[in-house]
Formats: C-alpha cells, structure tokens, sequence
C-alpha cells in the first residue's frame, strides 16, 4: 500500500506582509494621546493647538510614526491637512539627520511641525500648534489623526486614524437672560405719615413770630428744609 504525503507551500512573504502591517496597526492603538486641544479663529487664520503625549508609544528603532492633523468639513468633501509631527526610532532619526545633511536641506515631501526621536519608556509631550488661512467650511469642521507608521527602505507598517474632536471651533457661548417680576403684597389702605417739631421764641407780652429774634431764624431755615 502506497502511502502520500501532501505538502503545502505557503506565500511566505505575502503572509509576513499582511502580519507586519497588522502589527504595525495594532501597536500603535491607543498609544497616541493628544490633550489640551484648542481652535482659534483669528482674523483670517485658523490656529490648532494641544499636546501630544507620547508616554504609552514604543516604536521600533527603525521605524518612523508620522502623525497628520486634518480638518474635515462636517457638511462637506473639504479637507485640510496641516503640517505632520514626526516620531523616529534611534537608528531612523539617525538615518534622518544623515540625510538632511547629505542633502543639504529638508528631507521630507512636506515640512514636519516637529520632528523628534522616541525615547522608549520616557515621559514625552509634543506642543504642537499650526496655524492655516481660514475657509468658511471650518467653521463647522472635525479634526482626525491620521498615523502612518513605515519601516527601514519605508516599508508600510499600518496607518489608522483618531478622531480628536467632532468640531474644532466651538459656536461662541450665548448667555440666556430670564426675566424675574417681583409682585409686592396688597396694601389695603395706602397710608404715610411723617412728624417733625420746631420751638420758638415770643417776645413777652406779644404772639407773633419774629424770625429774628433770639434762635428762631434756625428754626425757620429748618422749617422750610422740611417743607421743601
């Protein structure tokens, strides 16, 4: 009786392709904090700015995380992309500076707000702010983070997003005014009384009033405060 083995051949390299770009996604999950977020309407300028905490992120030493704010129309198709903030590895922020000075000049498609090197373990905030022409769209306008991870010769190593917030400027605050009435109580009778006294001097033997005599003028100048 003849006895077959079957042996199967797997796409090793398709399979290790998928499993590093899932890798990719799944250690950068949650990672990535941004506090302290703030939209500024200025004039004709729209500034962004927050925190990026970097505590809870281990980056390979050969990778690259480039992290991209992007406003988003939340009635519309524009969007907005703002300068990223890039997180090397050791060796790749090594390889970045080398680049930058064989080239003589920046080495990125589009100038990073920051570019800095993860120190693993460490305690690490970026304080980003950016600052783009206002449009009227971004008046009522989310702002995402788009992460996109690379390897050594910029293999892909996943890409995901983080809303930040569903509206980067918030409608201005407007106080509502309530009116009180104070209703006094009923007074059956309406009355108001004031009592006031002045003393006089007569000269003996006579009875009327002579403002001059002795302190009367005092008396009268009350009098007629009172009266007034």
């Amino acid at each position: 009786m003849k006895t077959f083995t079957h042996i199967f051949i797997l796409p090793v390299a398709l399979f290790l392709g998928v499993t590093t770009a899932a890798y990719g996604q799944r250690v950068y999950l949650g990672q990535v904090a941004v506090e302290n977020l703030t939209g500024i309407k200025e004039n004709n300028t729209l500034s962004v700015y927050m925190d990026i905490v970097l505590d809870a992120l281990k980056i390979g030493s050969d990778e690259m995380l480039t992290l991209t704010p992007v406003l988003t129309a939340n009635t519309g198709t524009q969007t907005r992309a703002l300068p990223p903030a890039v997180v090397n590895g050791g060796r790749r922020q090594k390889m970045v500076e080398r680049a930058r000075v064989l080239n003589g000049g920046p080495v990125f498609a589009e100038t990073p707000q920051t570019v800095l090197k993860r120190n693993n373990n460490t305690r690490q905030t970026i304080s980003y702010s950016a600052a783009v022409p206002f449009e009227s769209w971004m008046s009522d306008a989310s702002l995402k983070l788009v992460k996109n991870a690379t390897g050594c010769a910029e293999c892909d190593k996943g890409s995901g997003e983080q809303l930040l917030t569903d509206r980067v400027l918030r409608e201005p605050y407007m106080p509502t005014y309530k009116l009180t009435y104070i209703v006094p109580e009923v007074e059956p009778v309406k009355a108001r009384s004031d009592r006031h006294t002045a003393t006089f001097n007569y000269v003996v033997g006579k009875h009327d009033l002579v403002r001059n005599y002795k302190n009367n003028a005092a008396e009268f100048d009350r009098v007629d405060r009172v009266l007034s």
